[in-house]
């Protein structure tokens, strides 16, 4: 399947309305995800929808530059979170570049689906740094190209000659301050 996607202008100022209108073309039924979060990793887990939602989630976050809460269950405020299972948590910029010098995100996503075959490592684009952990919530950051790479791998795992289960494991970043957890992104049903 072919994602092409345009409308993140309005989603750089947090206006996500417009690219979910032009998402919705592309949208799976169904939509179930969970998080779980041990020790050593974060394991995010879902079905064809569930994952292309995410897919989104990673692609606004790039848009916007910023960072998205995602909720378990129901949010603050009586939004239902995108997960059904698990704990809070967010995705973000790695960079959060606020203010004058601010660099703009992605305007555009192309991108052509490739079926996950087997389990295995998840590939990131070239310059992609990530890291994933957890305090009182888990969460993930990255840089743009990062942010791109795993919007990437989600649409990878939710096309349709992917056989699940499968799944794809990113592992943690070396070298950092705080130790990264592996992030595995799971095609279920």
């Amino acid at each position: 399947m072919e994602y092409i996607l345009t409308e993140f202008r309005s989603a750089a100022k947090g206006h996500f309305s417009k690219f979910h209108h032009e998402f919705k073309k592309y949208q799976k039924p169904g939509g179930f995800l969970r998080n779980v979060l041990t020790a050593s990793e974060l394991r995010i887990e879902g079905d064809a929808a569930g994952l292309q939602s995410l897919a989104a989630d990673f692609l606004l976050t790039a848009a916007q530059r910023s960072h998205l809460h995602l909720y378990s269950g129901t949010a603050p405020g009586h939004l239902v979170g995108p997960f059904a299972e698990g704990g809070n948590g967010s995705i973000g910029d790695i960079d959060d570049t606020h203010g004058p010098a601010r660099t703009p995100g992605i305007t555009q996503f192309r991108y052509t689906t490739s079926p996950v075959m087997a389990s295995g490592l998840g590939s990131l684009r070239p310059g992609s740094v990530v890291s994933t952990g957890a305090d009182e919530e888990w969460w993930i950051l990255g840089n743009t190209a990062a942010l791109a790479s795993l919007a990437e791998r989600c649409f990878d795992l939710a096309d349709e000659a992917t056989r699940p289960p499968v799944e794809l494991t990113f592992e943690g970043a070396k070298g950092s301050e705080e130790a990264s957890l592996r992030l595995i992104l799971t095609r279920s049903h």
